[in-house]
């Protein structure tokens, strides 16, 4: 099975509860609910947030829409905007945020905890970026590691043969599903999670105006902006120049 998943899940102490203010803080303006459907269908729902509780957790399915900045807009321990906002709500909370595109063998995860990001690491065909420390949940996968030169791989068959070796790209389900585990208590891609799987609260929301995405697209109009002055003042220079030869 191909898996595609976003997810932010949040630890959710105080019985935090007002959907739109965290919308709100994760940057959206505009917030609007449309449907109520179970954790299944949250996870395949496309162009739309859903937000529903699973063991003392706030889970954010979200398609990618906080995702794409939390794990890849800053490739450090900094926070983007969106996670400062959502951390000053559960000042005292893990918030565990992962992404998986099987296409592609990417996934990628952070967590914060009080409000610091203690870990990132982001994992395709092409990269490895990681920052902070293993946590218990990487650990107990990284353990059965064997290093190659400066290549991690796993021996999952057994077989001795490094021709069968699995490359940590290779390991997206295993580090996805045991990472979620942490905060969930099931992995997501086996028969224990289907209880879970069929919880029915997840609040479906259709939202727009993404405040970190108007920033990003507003810096790539002002480089452009500046790109064309420069080439306007060239040109301008150039003819300047003609002008004066010619004379």
């Amino acid at each position: 099975m191909g898996w595609k998943i976003s997810l932010v899940i949040i630890e959710n102490n105080n019985k935090f509860s007002n959907d739109e203010l965290l919308l709100k803080k994760a940057g959206f303006r505009t917030i609007k609910k449309v449907d109520t459907v179970d954790f299944e269908t949250a996870l395949g729902t496309k162009n739309k947030i859903c937000i529903g509780n699973i063991n003392d957790n706030i889970v954010i399915c979200d398609d990618y829409k906080l995702t794409e900045y939390f794990l890849s807009e800053n490739n450090n321990l900094d926070l983007t905007e969106g996670e400062k906002n959502i951390s000053s709500l559960f000042l005292n909370s893990e918030i565990l945020a992962v992404a998986c595109h099987s296409v592609s063998d990417f996934h990628a995860y952070s967590l914060i905890q009080k409000g610091k990001k203690t870990r990132l690491k982001i994992v395709s065909q092409e990269e490895k970026i990681e920052f902070g420390e293993k946590f218990e949940e990487e650990n107990l996968l990284y353990k059965d590691a064997i290093q190659i030169e400066d290549e991690l791989f796993w021996d999952l068959d057994h077989t001795g043969n490094e021709d069968d070796y699995y490359s940590e790209p290779n390991l997206m389900e295993e580090f996805t599903f045991g990472i979620t585990k942490r905060r969930l208590g099931v992995e997501l891609n086996l028969e224990e999670a289907d209880e879970i799987l069929k919880t029915y609260n997840f609040r479906v929301y259709d939202v727009d105006d993404y405040v970190e995405e108007i920033k990003r697209n507003n810096a790539k109009d002002k480089t452009w902006v500046r790109i064309v002055i420069y080439i306007i003042i060239f040109i301008t220079i150039q003819l300047i120049n003609q002008f004066m030869k010619s004379k």
